[in-house]
């Protein structure tokens, strides 16, 4: 099902004014096809570039990995859903008309049968045991004496840190499909926007973090990088078309 969020079009690069910059740049389009939709999808290359023009060193935890699906439910000032998706990740606004679209998840292992489902429940029991391995190395690593969600946020949070001083980019490229985000090719998983076939849409980019989120780091961690700031806010990047 369509899900669609109203908003109001204006110039939304004067609602936030932040002093880091994103700029998003299409490199290339091409048409791949995906056998689920039985068709050719559109998918771009990206190049992202946060500019740090301000006249302070920052600090900002960003995950270049993949996107953070546009759902009503993901906030900002905490994790929403780590397992499935990198949750500090830029966000991709598409919106058609005056309404922002939500996206959505497919899961499809309900279409496999009693042997492929097993298999698969044993890789991801297997995941599993391996993160709860690794969290426990980091829980005697940094001395976390919290909850395993706790550490593995701790965790996330701490390795994707990434330090922007005064002038400095970062810049990464990254495809993009609206069709097929954050795949996982073992369990067949992804997110996805409905977009109609044939249509032009306009999308721009989003990242935002709350301080709320920062309390997942220990002071340890915390003091590493007490010569910086702590960016919090809203990034929004220019808009392109797809």
């Amino acid at each position: 099902m369509k899900k669609y969020i109203i908003v109001v079009v204006f110039f939304i690069h004067q609602i936030y004014s932040s002093q880091i910059k994103m700029k998003v740049k299409i490199i290339e389009k091409r048409e791949v096809y995906i056998n689920k939709y039985n068709k050719k999808t559109p998918e771009y290359l990206l190049q992202i570039t946060l500019d740090n023009q301000s006249k302070k060193d920052y600090i900002i935890p960003i995950d270049t990995t993949g996107y953070r699906t546009y759902m009503l439910d993901n906030k900002c000032n905490d994790f929403f859903m780590m397992d499935y998706y990198p949750d500090l990740g830029i966000t991709p606004k598409i919106y058609k008309d005056n309404f922002l679209l939500e996206g959505d998840g497919a899961y499809l292992q309900g279409r496999m049968g009693d042997e492929e489902w097993n298999r698969r429940k044993k890789e991801q029991e297997r995941r599993k045991n391996k993160k709860k391995k690794e969290a426990k190395l980091w829980m005697k690593k940094y001395k976390i004496k919290e909850n395993y969600d706790y550490i593995i946020r701790n965790k996330y949070l701490f390795e994707n840190i990434k330090t922007l001083k005064v002038g400095e980019k970062i810049v990464y490229v990254k495809k993009f499909n609206p069709f097929l985000m954050n795949y996982d090719s073992f369990f067949e998983t992804h997110d996805f926007y409905l977009l109609e076939e044939g249509r032009v849409y306009k999308i721009y980019f989003e990242f935002c973090i709350d301080e709320a989120k920062y309390n997942y780091l220990t002071p340890q961690q915390k003091e590493k990088y007490k010569d910086y700031k702590f960016f919090t806010g809203k990034i929004i990047s220019n808009e392109v078309e797809i």
